[in-house]
């Protein structure tokens, strides 16, 4: 059974898209990004810790489901996605694809969540801070009156199924994720550095199952 958590996190790249009530987006407000020198740079080392809170707005629903956690990047090996409230869990993201750890066994055990590969890549950039993959994907802009505000527009016609646009906040590092999905649904991810430590013997054995 697919957990809560991954409810939470992934409800925009399920395959049961909604064309209705797409959002229209005002450019006047915003700047084209036409070269990389114009985009931030962040001042992100190879491990990255940060802790987040996740704020979904479902338009059939009153009251926004909230969940929280850590995570941790690494560019060579992925991320680990840990949910800690409402219920404890772990998802794993890498290009290779998104799993589902289950610690609890022994042997730790992961279930395939999706392996699509323009999924993977595109969640695993998004995360990751990779602006050239970012820019092939997207139309770029950045906000006249708010310098820390980065739109992107999918030219991705399977990106662009799924929402209208996306927001990031970034200062030295991503602050704030905001994605509007095409049927009015809203998600805030807002980020907390944390100070960065090596990766614990756990996590190792995390990115290394199944190789």
């Amino acid at each position: 059974m697919t957990r809560l958590c991954l409810y939470i996190l992934l409800p925009l790249f399920y395959l049961s898209f909604s064309a209705s009530g797409i959002a229209s987006v005002d450019l006047s407000q915003f700047k084209p990004i036409t070269n990389e020198q114009q985009l931030p740079k962040l001042l992100m080392s190879n491990l990255h810790r940060a802790s987040f809170v996740q704020t979904k707005k479902l338009a059939a629903l009153k009251r926004p489901i909230i969940s929280s956690g850590e995570l941790v990047v690494n560019k060579d090996l992925g991320l680990l996605w840990y949910t800690e409230k409402p219920l404890n869990s772990i998802l794993k993201i890498t290009k290779d694809g998104i799993y589902d750890i289950e610690s609890n066994f022994n042997p730790i055990k992961q279930t395939v969540v999706t392996n699509n590969q323009s999924f993977n890549e595109f969640l695993f950039a998004v995360l990751n801070l990779n602006w050239q993959f970012i820019q092939h994907e997207f139309r770029i802009y950045q906000s006249i009156q708010e310098p820390k505000e980065f739109l992107l527009l999918p030219v991705n016609s399977e990106m662009s199924k799924v929402f209208s646009n996306f927001r990031m906040m970034v200062g030295d590092q991503i602050e704030q994720i905001i994605l509007w999905e095409n049927n009015s649904n809203k998600t805030t991810i807002e980020f907390t550095n944390l100070p960065t430590s090596a990766l614990s013997k756990k996590e190792l054995e995390y990115f290394v199952l199944d190789k």
